[in-house]
């Protein structure tokens, strides 16, 4: 079972933290086949040192793109580049756990799905917490239709399953949500384990970005691709595109206050 792993870096990425989350990858109990970093875009000097001193490593190979791209069509490039049978996903300033890819490929070996992810624990100076999703495919594909039902930094797919979707689009903000609900529609099936597969930065702040209007048309497109494929009805079509519109317009101390309360509904402190 040929393991391969994305990552996607750009400027504003930390460099120790890149260099902790790619040890992390290198410390596995089963370790990948290869590695395919996407430099998406002109880097930082700190970044771009870390970057090419990790491309020392025989496993790694890097694609360096001369102008940013985004998330999801810098991480499509890198699964083009890839090998592996299996790709795992591997965000630039997270930390995957030990035996994170040992007990994701276990669990391809025991059930027939696709895609395969688990809980992740978020951390900041000042708190943590440990966040949830649904674990069967039925309840997943269910939960899907109100948020993602997976935690994208905890994945692990097939590469052909993920072709046969379409992959991720060049879409920002909602890239991940957009390649859930078009496997889960193309008859992917899906998982997730019962245990922290990775450590998650995360500060309140994040939240705060995620408003505007350009965010708002991503949502509200990702919305009518969801109606139109059949995977929601119109009244969940109406009452998302509300929710979101309120959400992504209001001023950021409120869109901390809504994801705070959404994200404590999925959260074990």
């Amino acid at each position: 079972m040929s393991l391969s792993v994305v990552m996607s870096c750009y400027y504003r990425d930390d460099p120790d933290d890149f260099h902790e989350a790619f040890t992390s990858i290198l410390n596995q109990s089963c370790p990948p086949d290869d590695v395919v970093i996407v430099a998406d875009g002109p880097l930082s000097e700190g970044l771009k040192n870390v970057v090419t001193e990790v491309q020392e490593n025989s496993m790694v190979s890097v694609v360096w793109l001369p102008e940013n791209l985004g998330l999801g069509a810098a991480r499509h490039r890198a699964i083009e580049e890839c090998s592996g049978d299996f790709v795992a996903v591997m965000d630039a300033d997270d930390i995957s756990v030990h035996d994170r890819f040992e007990s994701q490929l276990a669990a391809f070996r025991g059930c027939e799905v696709d895609v395969v992810g688990g809980y992740i624990r978020e951390f900041s100076d000042s708190n943590e917490a440990i966040r949830k999703v649904p674990l069967e495919h039925h309840k997943i594909f269910s939960s899907g239709r109100n948020r993602s039902p997976f935690n994208h930094v905890s994945v692990m797919f097939k590469r052909d399953a993920y072709f046969k979707s379409g992959g991720y689009r060049a879409i920002r903000g909602v890239e991940d949500y957009d390649l859930w609900h078009r496997m889960l529609m193309s008859g992917c099936r899906g998982m997730n384990i019962p245990k922290v597969l990775v450590n998650v930065r995360f500060g309140i702040d994040d939240i705060g970005r995620r408003r505007g209007l350009s965010y708002l048309k991503c949502w509200l497109n990702l919305l009518w691709d969801m109606y139109q494929s059949g995977y929601i009805g119109l009244a969940r079509l109406v009452g998302l595109g509300f929710f979101h519109t309120v959400t992504r317009l209001s001023p950021s101390r409120l869109v901390k206050l809504y994801y705070t309360f959404l994200r404590s509904r999925s959260l074990e402190r």
